[in-house]
Order: structure tokens, then sequence, then C-alpha cells
């Protein structure tokens, strides 16, 4: 019975206020305005409003590269989500693709017919609905390049046994994307496809650098391959191709003369010296040191600390090599190799420079605002330390210049430029927005949506003060309203204590939400339940959404009537009705009165007339208004 009386009431409410919503939203910032796939839908229709949204591309979000085989087909995939569904377009390098080899499909797929140096580029994908425009990242779009070697030439080395000895790979071929490079010895005087290569195994003594470069650093006589050529070869990436050398090196190796002592301590043969990488990328170190016996590597880092084998740093090769996994700009400094034997020990450093594109500092996220209010976005990137200074950012609304988009008394842009704050959102502001750094290592790029929803507001709520007795209920209640993609919620607080649900539900309250309204009763039964419920309510309306929330404060206080004053009440009430009674009876004795006194000073004009002055038909009436009689 008690939930039927508060239906009653929340439509008693709607009926007097036609603005007020209850358990329903409304029509939010697009009213009446129609689907630009289907006019027969309006946007404002209940069954969508939760659903329109300014297009966002999900894929591509990160600058990727794609290799193709020459003369292959390669698909592009562009993947947006908004309402209604966007459409979408392609551009080439910055500008419109061609179509007479490049295909785009409505889904927002596309494909490059052949793959070619003519198609090599920028690729970019925009998703476009009556709300705004969104951006891809750039795919980097590249034909697979394996060239072979184009130089025929031998080389001759020579070397003694227990000395250290490299072997550079001659004339290496251009690869796109770089391959990694084996040695292989192979029969002289046979061509270097016949299948008589023997691949050669890295160990303690053999070492293949990242340029290629083979290092034997302790030469023994099987070493020398007098029948045989030692030759490099480049493996593609997918290991499709493995592509020989055509400079073969053959190699010597001198016996020790009588007295030669074949021992010696480390000796660098070489370094990586200087490494460049960017922020997030891995780290290759190497040292190569000729030793006989073998030596012992170590790596130190920047504070001297020896390094080991972490999630990070990672030791290979009989360390020779170190690896980095992503590294930071706190990486950045000078390492050191070390290599020890029996004998001694020699070293070498390693600087490592960490650079990168711009980075952004925090990452920016769409934004939902309230029609009349504010919205910033911020476009915060920063350098790698020790780089120059970043230029300022540039803003993009809809992929267009800000500056020429949207109206300067519309927004402000921070000394900096890398705040933009819209203000005075309207329905119209609904947009997409794009920033970009560039530096001379690349870019940062970021790409969002404004999205304008309607404002929460209070639509009833109690009155400031409420009064409460023992055996009297209070009811506090409150309807509000916000936009249909972030129903708002409720939260109540006494004396600037949080209740929570469960002290919501026991006596002496009792509370329910229906829809956009809430409801708190207080049902005070006992005196304890008056104690307990007198203080300051603070109802609060919110959602993260919304930068502010809506509060609304009541305070309940004690109604209190003594009892010797209700005789005192009862007699002020009966005075009161004898005083109307006394001034109606004093009102009709001055009426009647009046009207005594206006008859005794006007009195009627009696004639009456006799039969003589009726046989002549005089006429008395007029004869005393012309203050004269007719003679008879």
């Amino acid at each position: 019975m008690r939930e039927l009386w508060w239906l009653i009431f929340l439509l008693l409410l709607s009926i007097q206020d036609d603005n007020a919503v209850v358990c329903s939203r409304s029509s939010g910032p697009l009213r009446a305005r129609r689907s630009a796939w289907d006019p027969n839908v309006t946007l404002d229709d209940p069954s969508l409003l939760h659903l329109w949204e300014p297009p966002h591309v999900t894929t591509p979000r990160t600058r990727t590269v794609i290799y193709a085989k020459k003369d292959s087909p390669v698909p592009l995939t562009c993947i947006a989500t908004g309402f209604p569904a966007p459409t979408y377009q392609w551009t080439f390098n910055g500008a419109d693709t061609p179509k007479n080899y490049f295909l785009a499909y409505p889904n927002g797929s596309a494909l490059i017919q052949k793959m070619g140096e003519r198609e090599r580029g920028y690729y970019q994908c925009s998703a476009t609905n009556v709300h705004g425009t969104s951006l891809s990242e750039v795919l980097d779009v590249r034909p697979i390049v394996d060239n072979p070697f184009n130089v025929l030439a031998t080389a001759n080395l020579t070397g003694k046994v227990g000395q250290g000895i490299s072997i550079p790979c001659f004339y290496k071929p251009f690869f796109d994307p770089p391959g990694t490079i084996d040695w292989y010895t192979q029969i002289r005087d046979k061509p270097n496809n016949d299948g008589s290569q023997v691949q050669i195994k890295k160990d303690s003594r053999i070492y293949v650098d990242v340029n290629g470069t083979l290092y034997i650093t302790r030469l023994e006589a099987a070493d020398d391959k007098a029948d045989r050529f030692y030759v490099c070869a480049v493996n593609s990436v997918d290991q499709s191709t493995i592509t020989l050398g055509s400079k073969m090196a053959t190699l010597t190796v001198k016996p020790l003369q009588s007295g030669e002592n074949q021992y010696s301590s480390p000796k660098l043969l070489s370094s990586t010296r200087y490494l460049e990488v960017d922020v997030g990328k891995e780290a290759i170190m190497e040292c190569i040191f000729a030793a006989n016996p073998d030596a012992t590597l170590k790596w130190f880092d920047k504070t001297d600390r020896v390094i080991g084998n972490s999630s990070r740093t990672t030791i290979t090769d009989f360390g020779r090599r170190l690896r980095i996994q992503s590294v930071t700009t706190e990486d950045e400094g000078s390492f050191r190799c070390h290599a020890d034997n029996s004998l001694g020990g020699d070293g070498a450093f390693v600087f490592l420079n960490v650079t990168s594109p711009p980075m952004f500092v925090r990452n920016q996220s769409n934004v939902l605002a309230p029609r009349g209010g504010d919205a910033t976005f911020v476009c915060d990137a920063t350098e790698a330390p020790g780089e120059f200074p970043l230029p300022p950012p540039k803003w993009f609304i809809n992929a267009r210049s800000l500056e020429t988009e949207v109206h300067p008394s519309e927004y402000t842009l921070s000394p900096d430029k890398k705040r933009v704050t819209f203000r005075g959102l309207t329905d119209n502001s609904t947009r997409g927005i794009q920033c970009n750094v560039t530096n001379q290592r690349g870019y940062a790029f970021w790409d969002g949506y404004l999205k304008v929803i309607e404002p929460m507001t209070i639509k009833f709520k109690p009155n400031r003060t409420v009064a409460i007795k023992t055996g009297q209920p209070v009811e506090l209640s409150v309807v509000a309203t916000s936009d249909p993609c972030c129903p708002h919620q409720f939260a109540w607080q006494l004396n600037g204590t949080n209740l929570t649900e469960t002290q919501l539900q026991q006596p002496p309250f009792s509370y329910s939400v229906y829809g956009e309204s809430a409801r708190l009763r207080i049902d005070a039964n006992t005196t304890d339940d008056v104690l307990k419920a007198l203080g300051t309510y603070r109802c609060i309306v919110y959602h993260h959404v919304y930068e502010d929330p809506l509060m609304v404060d009541v305070i309940v206080h004690l109604e209190h009537v003594s009892p010797e004053a209700e005789p005192v009440q009862q007699a002020a009430f009966n005075l009161w009705w004898l005083g109307i009674v006394f001034g109606i009876l004093v009102l009709i004795i001055v009426g009647v009165v009046i009207f005594l006194m206006v008859h005794y000073n006007f009195p009627r004009q009696a004639y009456f007339l006799e039969k003589e002055e009726l046989k002549h038909r005089l006429d008395p009436k007029k004869d005393i208004l012309d203050q004269s009689f007719t003679e008879i």
C-alpha cells in the first residue's frame, strides 16, 4: 500500500510539471535530428538514444609497418565505432587514393591490388557520421626488398693458431625488412646454389655480430678450410629466401713457430661503442674479445653494478651480447663490458643514448560534457632527456585545422597550446578531435571526440527544513534527470557521514529507488527513532561523467508542542470565530442606518388627482417640474 501511494505521488508530480521526467529519459541533445543512414528513424527515438555516438576508429590505433611481396595484393582494415554507422575514406600520402589500383569498400576495408614501388607510402583511414570525423593511425606500406649480392670477388685472410680474427660480410645487399646473416663454408669452384654449403655454428670461439661480421676468437688448425670458401648469406625475415654472398673468403691458419706461446690475455676485437635506441625498443650491445684460454665476460651498468639475467636484461652468446628490453630514459648512460682469463683482462665502454619521438605525459580520453558547460582537452607530450624541446602541438577538429573549423569565441588555448577548452557547449559542439606533436624522431598522435550530453538536473526536492515527531513518518524524495547515456545514482549522508545501503534499510529508515527518483522514509515510532533521525541530510546525485555532483540538503528537526498551550490555542480559535460574527452584525446595523437616512432625506412626492383634473387630462408631474400649473 505504501508503494502505491508513492507511485501516485510521482504521477501527480509529472502532471504538475511537464518538464519533470519520472522513470523515463529526456530525448538528449539531438531532438528530431534524422539518421544519416535511415531518414525514417529519428535520433530521439527512445530505443536509440543510448546508441548515438561520434565515430571513433579502433583499428588501426598504432602506427604499423606492413611489408608485402612485389605484385601481391595487400588488404587494409579500418574499423570504427559510432552511431549512425560511419562512412569510410582512405588517403594515400595525404591525398585521395588512386582509384586505378586502390579499392575501398563501404565496411572500411580496402585493397591495394598489386604491390610495387608505386604503391609504397602512407595510408590513413577516416570515419565520418553526422557527429564528426575520426582518424586512424598511419599504415606504412612497403614492398619487400631482397636484393642479391652484386659483386663477385675473393678475399684471402691469414692468422695464427691461438689468435683471433674477424671476417666481414662484404658488399651486403639491401634487405627490407632487414634480414639475419649466417655464415657457411662452400666447396671451391662449385656454384653457390649447388647445395654443398655447410652452416657454421656459433660456439664459445665463433660469433656473428649484428652487422654480420664473423669472429673466430681463438683460431685452430681446423679453421683452415683448404678446399672451401667462407661465405655469408642473408636470410629473409620470413626465412623464405637465403641469399649467398658472391664475395668469398679463404682462411689460412699458420702453425706456431718453435718457442711461440699460443696463450694470451683477452684483447678487444670489437664493441658497440655507441647505440641510439628509442624509448620502448630493444637495445643490443656487443663486446667480442680474442683470448686463449677463453675469457669470462661480465657487463656493468652505469652505476658499475654487475648486470645479470632478469625480466628486462638478457646476456647471451657466452657473455658477448647484452639485450635490454623496453628501454626507458633511465637506462641512458655508459655501460661497461670486461673480459678476464688467467692471463689478464680487457674491457670497453658502450654509451646508450635513449631517444624518442614525442611521448604523451598522459593519455587523453574521449570527453562527455553537459550542454551549457565546458570541456577541456589536453595534448601534453614530452621529449626524451637531452633532446631538443618539442614544438607546440597542432589541434584538429574533424580532421581539419582547429583555427578554420571553430570560431575563436568558442574556445581558448593555453599559452603553450597544450590545452584547449571549449566553452558554452551546445548541441552542435559534438565533434571529433585530433592532436599531433612532431619531432625529428617521429610523432605522437591522438584521436578522440567530444560528446555533448543532457545536463543533470534536480526536478523535485524536499523543503529545506522538515519537522518530525513520534508516530509521524517523514519522506525525503528527490527526482533528478540526466542523459540516457549516463544514468545517475544517489548517495545519502547524515551529518556529514555516508549512509551505507545497509544503514538505509535499517529502522527508522527505509529506502527505495524508482528509475530517476529516490525516496528516504523515516518512521519515527519511538523517541529513540526520533533522536536517530534528527540532523542534516544530504542527497548526492552523481555520475562519473559529470564533473560536479548535485546536492540536496534537508534539515530534519524536532516538532515540539507543550500540553499547556493547547487550551489557550483552543480559546484563541473560538474568540477568532466570535470576532467574525460580531463584525458581520456591525456591518448589518450600519447598512440599516444608511438606508433610513437616505429614505428620510429623499421622501416620495405623492399627489392625488381630483375628478376635475382627471376630466381635463392634466399632467401634475410635468407641472411640478415646470413650476407652474395649467389653469382650468
